[in-house]
């Protein structure tokens, strides 16, 4: 077991796990470790008990990152022989802003009974507004950003296209509306006179609004403007969260907005103990959020301390120098001048050999392919046979394929399964969630229709039974058609015409499915 004291520190993490107060910024590239030394600064400023008789403030962006922070922070802490965990607190920053706006939910007018609509719940409802917008006689108007297509599969294919950008398009304008405070209201005045996309919003924005306000429901937008307004008009509420926590840690701060870091800067105002941990070159979410790496640029200019953590052990050296020369690329040399503000140019350097950290992988061979394909169709075609080779050849190692859109991983996933390849699917539409939705569709479709025989049988069939016989379960199925809905899920038909193993894997699901079901229509109609 190692106390804080006695771990190795690399030369770029010693000025960080040396930090006591003010601002610090933390500028770190892929692999530096940014999760270990917060962990252990955060367990350092405790076992000194540097937070006096406040808190230590983590927020992240991921529940998952929220759960790993605590265990590590628990872990280190039980290591040095502290029980307690009461001295600092993770949470997500929408979690932060929920607790903000409970403590005064009157300050805005709310209701302390107010709901959260989430990813797919927001998704339903702007979808239904779009939908009410094209039925309205907005249709016209939709379709008049679509180029003039001679081929109907064409002009189809970019109508689809459209569809989904418009989403986002919609989306990410009334994020920035609500973040410049602009009302429904306020834009319908601003638009009154105009033809434009801007109009077209409008009317979407108002009936978002209008749903979220029928439903008692609050965005994620709505939180952190919420959030940061009662912090604002309630002064005594503002001194209690800033007595409360001595220090705030925010980690992944490239994928911040400018609302968050002005809840962050409130909180902080009177212990000024801020610091800010994050990697520009990773920002990925400002293309569907409405967060800006400009805003940890200005911080690190900002800061009383910036301390780079530029050394990575997780990719060879070679990887490493290819990654140096694409960001110098972009900064330096890119056509388009307006991006080369995009990146930030800190040089990635691998760890020190011999000083006892894990080192850099040094493998014996590899290679970098570029092949240009006329089609995607044709690309997954050779990039699957291209992975079988691989896979024949290195049976032991994991092959990951990207694809630059999630609509393309199902396609490639097609053509995987085709080939017999085992795979697992990561994405928003992977086939195990496929599967899921499709077996609730046919639960729900089932309990619309629970007098239907052939509806419990096909629920059974598709949901419930496993079994590779499949010749025994086509004749097992054939066999319940003799039963009514009642009979089969209200009496023990073992001992029935229908005799077969009970201790099969067969009979043991469809079993559990009944019971299953039984469960689910027992349940009270709240």
């Amino acid at each position: 077991m190692k106390i804080l004291s006695e771990i190795n520190y690399r030369k770029d993490q010693i000025p960080i796990i040396n930090y006591s107060e003010g601002t610090m910024a933390v500028p770190a590239v892929p692999g530096a470790g940014k999760t270990f030394i917060v962990t252990n600064l955060v367990a350092k400023l405790l076992t000194e008990n540097k937070n006096e008789k406040g808190k230590i403030l983590i927020l992240t962006y991921m529940n998952s990152a929220v759960n790993n922070f605590k265990g590590r922070i628990k872990k280190i802490l039980e290591e040095k022989g502290i029980e307690s965990t009461n001295g600092f607190e993770v949470m997500t920053i929408h979690s932060l802003a929920v607790k903000i706006i409970k403590e005064k939910p009157e300050v805005m007018m709310l209701s302390d009974e107010f709901n959260i609509a989430d990813d797919l719940q927001k998704t339903m409802i702007l979808n239904d507004c779009i939908n009410t917008f094209r039925a309205s006689g907005g249709e016209t108007a939709f379709r008049y950003f679509l180029k003039e297509q001679k081929n109907q599969m064409w002009y189809e294919r970019q109508l689809d296209a459209w569809e989904g950008g418009f989403f986002d398009l919609v989306s990410n304008a009334i994020s920035s509306l609500k973040y410049n405070d602009i009302t429904p209201k306020k834009l319908d005045e601003m638009t009154c006179s105009n033809k434009g996309v801007l109009k077209i919003i409008s009317f979407i924005y108002k009936e978002y609004d209008k749903k979220l306000k029928q439903n008692g429901l609050l965005d994620y937008d709505d939180l952190l403007i919420y959030a940061y307004k009662t912090l604002c008009v309630d002064e005594g509420l503002r001194e209690k969260f800033q007595n409360r926590y001595r220090y705030v840690f925010e980690d992944e701060c490239q994928d911040s907005n400018e609302i968050q870091g002005k809840i962050i800067k409130l909180i902080c105002e009177k212990s000024n103990n801020l610091v800010r941990v994050g990697d520009i070159n990773q920002s990925i979410t400002g293309t569907f959020s409405s967060s800006d790496p400009k805003f940890f640029k200005q911080f690190m200019q900002e800061a009383e301390h910036c301390y780079e953590m530029n050394m990575s052990n997780r990719s060879s050296k070679d990887i490493l120098n290819l990654a140096n020369s694409l960001v110098k690329f972009v900064c330096n040399e890119f056509k388009q001048v307006e991006c080369r503000d995009a990146l930030q140019e800190i040089e990635i350097e691998t760890v020190e050999k011999g000083q006892g950290y894990k080192e850099n992988p040094q493998p014996d061979r590899y290679q970098i392919n570029a092949i240009w394909y006329n089609t995607f169709e044709e690309e997954i075609k050779e990039t699957v046979r291209y992975v079988k080779g691989i896979k024949r050849k290195y049976p032991d190692k994991s092959i990951g394929i990207l694809v630059p859109y999630n609509a393309q991983v199902s396609q490639v996933a097609k053509v995987l399964e085709i080939e017999g390849l085992e795979f697992e699917e990561l994405g928003p539409n992977s086939k195990n969630k496929r599967r899921v939705i499709n077996n609730l569709a046919e639960i729900i479709d089932f309990i619309i229709n629970c007098d239907d025989i052939d509806r419990l049988i096909e629920v059974l069939s598709d949901v419930f039974i496993k079994t590779d016989n499949k010749e025994g379960k086509k004749d097992f199925l054939n066999m319940l058609e003799k039963y009514s809905v009642e009979e089969l899920l209200y009496t023990d038909i073992k001992n029935k015409p229908l005799i077969i193993d009970d201790k099969c894997e067969m009979y043991v699901t469809f079993k559990s499915g009944l019971n299953a079901l039984v469960e689910i229509l027992e349940y009270s109609t709240i």
